[in-house]
């Protein structure tokens, strides 16, 4: 899709869906803490549907449907932030990856074949602007409980 959008595609390896933005923080320490507090089950969920925002001129592909876990664990995430002190995005939670960016509005799109994404762990990521995009680097990775993960008391 990204490859017909008349955008700039999005590097393989830059693809990732946003759970939480924070914008510019001082230490990454606090943000790190706050995220190994969440508890969560591993689960899967589809990227079946394409969109566009126009304000940002960018393809994605998200979830049709809300998936309740995925909704969890953001929930959880904002909830330890907050707790931080983090100040809560103001924007509602739209799960998507972006493909394309600088695309012009796509006339009608035809669903994607749906993509399975199972979900075992979530990374705490530094982005970089720079004039040939943006890197990402990954600064730490938080594990999900696997599916037979109990916790006992």
């Amino acid at each position: 899709m990204a490859e017909h959008s008349g955008g700039r595609p999005v590097a393989e390896a830059n693809l990732h869906l946003t759970l939480a933005f924070l914008g510019e923080v001082e230490a990454a320490e606090p943000v790190r803490t706050a995220a190994a507090m969440v508890v969560q089950t591993e689960f899967e969920f589809s990227l079946d549907r394409y969109g566009y925002f126009a304000p940002a001129r960018s393809v994605w592909i998200g979830p049709q449907r809300l998936p309740a876990a995925l909704m969890e664990l953001q929930a959880q995430l904002w909830d330890q932030l907050a707790a931080a002190g983090f100040p809560r995005e103001s924007k509602p939670f739209r799960p998507h990856v972006t493909l394309a960016r600088k695309s012009p509005a796509p006339r009608a799109i035809a669903p994607p074949q749906p993509l399975v994404w199972r979900v075992k762990e979530f990374a705490l990521i530094q982005s970089e602007t720079a004039p040939t995009g943006a890197r990402y680097q990954r600064l730490h990775q938080f594990q999900l409980l696997g599916p037979q993960t109990s916790i006992g008391l």
